[in-house]
């Protein structure tokens, strides 16, 4: 029997998601680029095969090797942006250009020839993948080279995609362009890469507008902001004509900031997104990344807005499954740490501070707890293996989250309706919860803050919520990544110089299902220790 082909285990390591394999059948330099552009029997390229299967470790590395084998030309084109191809998609005049399919009874003078192979990579991806899915699984804004932003932009217009997916194409990629100059640390000559973006948007109006042959303009349709979005960004108003936008480039000068197309940035991807069928509803990488971006950027005396700028985040959580790429739930945690960080900074604000008063409400710190419970729930059952990381962001969250129902407590002394929407929420958790073993669970966390608790009234509160937390079914009996219980932690600090509240507490962890002959790992039990 022969063996297996490279193109054959090729496609056989992509649908296995076995990096390993890919890395060893692409160790020659010089075949990388073919073997990436190689078709299995449905003329499907490995990328292609990777993302309609959703091997999202698989896209990670072909999408990387991409990038690190793709021509990059070595002259300069200008100071900051390479050039990357035969040619610069902002040379392109869309009257003389077929754009996308065939258009029955048009004729046009010219048809795009693809500037090199390298762009036949991304090109024939972009004709059968939405620009919404490849905006999330080729841009990453944080390490990506604005070369590489040239380069998609580039495969974009070379494609055949239809004219209203090229214009979102044109939008977003302007959008990335803008966001990379607000990522960098570097001050740009005449904020070279933010106008790049804008470039971006006047190639999408040109595509809009262009009646040549008997094409149909496509006006932009402004999508109707939620209260959410609209204190998040504030009173500014999409462009919709070619005219505001050369007004917005004539401002871009050395020294003035481009607060105003960071704004304008955010606008487009929030309408793109809002736009979007419900096929395309899933949480979006890209998506979520430009709006967490954008808060990290808000200063600090603007809590309210980046609040609701998580908000944005968080409110897609619900949507969020396992077949959905794992970034997007880093994004998730980020977006809640980043939350919780505004409470506790309000937390600190005079009592009678105006902020403090309308933000830190017991309707919106139950809302953070909500998110955090969803969270951690998310990440126990994240498919295995569970990577270092995902038990750390578990601890951080589950930290977070115990804070806030602290919070609660210290700030409002909630009353009986409060507590049963309280109870509710969390009920509801710890039902989950005794399903999985291995993390750090509430009372875990409840019991650890409360043996470093030495203020007598934060005491009393740790306390209740330990009780609370009993009630509303937390199991005693789960057990962390160390495989200890809470019992086993409350042993583990026993002595003769305990206060009474410190037996109160072990007796009630007891009381609620707790054993002192359960063992750990190690095979030690709580009456050992003890």
């Amino acid at each position: 029997m022969d063996s297996p082909s490279v193109k054959d285990r090729i496609f056989q390591a992509v649908r296995n998601g076995s990096t390993e394999e890919l890395r060893q059948l692409f160790s020659d330099k010089e075949t990388i680029l073919a073997n990436l552009s190689e078709k299995d029997d449905d003329e499907r390229t490995p990328l292609l095969v990777a993302i309609k299967e959703k091997q999202f470790e698989i896209i990670d590395f072909l999408v990387k090797t991409i990038k690190d084998n793709i021509n990059i030309e070595g002259n300069v084109r200008s100071q900051n942006i390479r050039k990357m191809s035969l040619f610069s998609w902002s040379k392109v005049d869309v009257d003389m250009f077929s754009i996308g399919p065939p258009e029955k009874d048009k004729e046009f003078t010219q048809t795009f020839v693809c500037p090199s192979s390298d762009t036949e990579i991304i090109r024939d991806i972009a004709n059968q993948i939405s620009v919404l899915k490849l905006m999330e699984y080729l841009i990453d804004l944080d390490y990506d080279d604005v070369s590489w932003f040239e380069f998609v932009t580039n495969s974009f217009i070379t494609s055949s995609m239809p004219r209203p997916e090229k214009i979102i194409a044109l939008e977003l990629m302007g959008a990335a362009f803008v966001i990379k100059e607000l990522l960098s640390e570097v001050v740009w000559e005449e904020h070279t890469i933010c106008v790049r973006g804008l470039q971006c948007w006047e190639k999408a109006f040109e595509l809009r507008n262009s009646i040549t042959n008997g094409r149909l303009p496509i006006p932009k349709i402004l999508h109707p902001l939620s209260d959410v979005a609209r204190k998040a960004i504030g009173d500014v108003i999409e462009v919709t004509v070619p005219l505001q936008l050369k007004e917005m480039q004539e401002h871009l000068t050395y020294r003035d900031s481009p607060s105003m197309a960071f704004a304008q940035a955010l606008l487009v991807i929030l309408r793109t997104f809002g736009q979007r069928d419900i096929e395309h509803s899933k949480p979006n990488y890209f998506h979520l990344k430009t709006l967490l971006e954008y808060g990290k950027h808000i200063p600090d005396d603007g809590s309210i807005r980046l609040i609701n700028v998580c908000l944005l985040i968080l409110e897609h959580l619900n949507n969020y499954n396992g077949n959905d790429s794992p970034k997007c739930l880093q994004i998730f945690v980020e977006g809640f740490l980043l939350y919780s960080d505004v409470i506790v900074r309000l937390e600190k604000n005079p009592v009678n501070s105006t902020e403090r008063r309308e933000e830190l409400t017991f309707t919106n710190l139950l809302a953070a707890i909500k998110f955090g419970s969803i969270i951690v729930t998310k990440l126990m059952f994240h498919p295995p293996p569970i990577s270092i990381q995902i038990q750390d962001n578990c601890y951080s969250v589950v930290q977070r989250t115990y804070a806030l129902i602290i919070t609660v407590f210290k700030l409002h002394r909630p009353d009986r309706g409060e507590i049963e929407r309280l109870n509710q929420v969390l009920s509801g958790y710890f039902r989950i919860e005794k399903r999985r073993k291995g993390f750090t669970s509430f009372l875990h966390m409840a019991v650890e803050r409360f043996l470093e608790t030495s203020i007598d009234d934060e005491l009393m509160i740790a306390v209740e919520v330990i009780q609370l937390f009993i009630d509303n079914g937390a199991d005693p009996r789960i057990i962390d990544c160390d495989g200890k219980t809470p019992l086993h932690l409350l042993a583990e600090c026993c002595s003769p110089d305990c206060k009474d509240v410190f037996y109160c507490v072990f007796q009630a962890v007891l009381e609620g299902g707790g054993h002192l002959d359960q063992v750990t790992a190690d095979g030690v039990t709580v009456l050992k220790i003890l």
